[in-house]
């Protein structure tokens, strides 16, 4: 397949909706599934978005309300989670909100690096990216959020349900900075993404030479900073028939062949500063064109399309074999999420997640 072909056109994934959606049933999700979207302020999250005051009055007008700056110990916060009992977790970013329930366990850190394995609860953490954090108790959630340095919300757990509501005023009681500095975010960069024409000639086909010597997944993250790639733009130069742009439908048909088929699948969503990850069914509840909803045990995950631009199918060698993931990018060509099938270290991909990518692609 000749360069030009792989590069992503800048359309927006169409599809037609499927299924009447249903209303949102609590007040605080990031995403309204009306034609508009991103529009109830009683989120912290969504009302950040529609200010028109520069983020460190907004920041300042919450903490003087109804919050409670917290030190900045990452890991023994992370691990005093485990005392709350359930849980509810989101990790969001322009166009996806990841949620789960469940309880912290089988917490572990090395360095800024930390990884939740708790079943439900799966994350990896990037404590070298968080900021600041705070406790909200208000009537909508009691949450501990985290920020990062461009005042973005990239971790938060709510207290929801059984959660020990006397342990979550032990934990902030605890935590409480008796003393810190007020928070000015810094101006996120405002650059035009890499493209394939910056990439020279040999940087590309040692890149390309790198991923067919791959032999686990994970090494694709060195591979990036090795070349000085962008993700979107390293697609585009993968070695031929080892990235497809996806058939225009893919968001959400993925979904929709796994429930039909009943495929357990991964579903990944970072923040930059938490990857959260599903494994296991998943159902799609709610389908228009402006977002999708879709559920599985203690977990979902909302969508907005509007902001999407392209999909891709991607292939990575491993000692394993060959592990299939689809690759959904927002307009920005900043990755959205990533959908595998469900996959543990020794084992090979399922034979029907592989018959699922395959109507994926053209």
């Amino acid at each position: 397949m000749p360069r030009s072909s792989r590069r992503a056109s800048a359309r927006r994934l169409r599809c037609r909706p499927t299924r009447a959606g249903g209303h949102i049933s609590e007040p605080n999700y990031r995403f309204s599934h009306s034609k508009h979207h991103f529009t109830d302020a009683r989120n912290p999250m969504d009302a950040r978005n529609q200010m028109t005051v520069d983020e460190t009055n907004f920041f300042a007008a919450g903490e003087a309300r109804h919050a409670v700056r917290l030190r900045p110990d990452w890991a023994e916060l992370v691990e005093a989670f485990q005392e709350l009992g359930p849980v509810e977790v989101r990790t969001e970013n322009r166009s996806v909100s990841h949620i789960k329930r469940g309880e912290f366990d089988n917490v572990s850190f090395e360095g800024p690096i930390g990884l939740v394995l708790a079943g439900d609860i799966d994350l990896r953490l990037f404590t070298h990216h968080w900021k600041w954090a705070r406790a909200v108790r208000s009537e909508a959630k009691d949450a501990i959020e985290i920020y990062d340095g461009y005042g973005r919300c990239v971790f938060e757990v709510r207290c929801v349900g059984r959660c020990d509501a006397q342990a979550f005023v032990s934990l902030v009681d605890a935590f409480a900075a008796e003393e810190f500095e007020s928070v000015e975010p810094d101006e996120l960069p405002d650059e035009p993404p890499m493209q394939v024409e910056d990439v020279d000639d040999e940087t590309a086909a040692s890149f390309a030479q790198a991923w067919r010597d791959m032999e686990d997944t994970h090494e694709f993250f060195g591979m990036l900073r090795e070349h000085g790639l962008e993700r979107h733009v390293a697609l585009e130069l993968a070695p031929d028939g080892f990235a497809v742009e996806a058939e225009d439908g893919a968001l959400h048909r993925v979904f929709e062949l796994a429930e039909a088929s009943q495929t357990p699948i991964m579903v990944f969503v970072s923040s930059g500063g938490c990857v959260q990850i599903h494994t296991g069914t998943v159902r799609v509840e709610h389908l228009d064109e402006a977002g999708m909803r879709v559920e599985g045990p203690n977990f979902e995950l909302w969508v907005d399309r509007t902001q999407l631009a392209d999909a891709w199918v991607v292939e990575k060698p491993t000692v394993d074999g060959i592990v299939t993931s689809l690759e959904v990018f927002d307009r920005r060509s900043e990755m959205a999420f990533q959908v595998f099938g469900e996959r543990k270290p020794g084992k090979p991909e399922l034979e029907a997640w592989r018959k699922i990518v395959a109507q994926l692609a053209p």
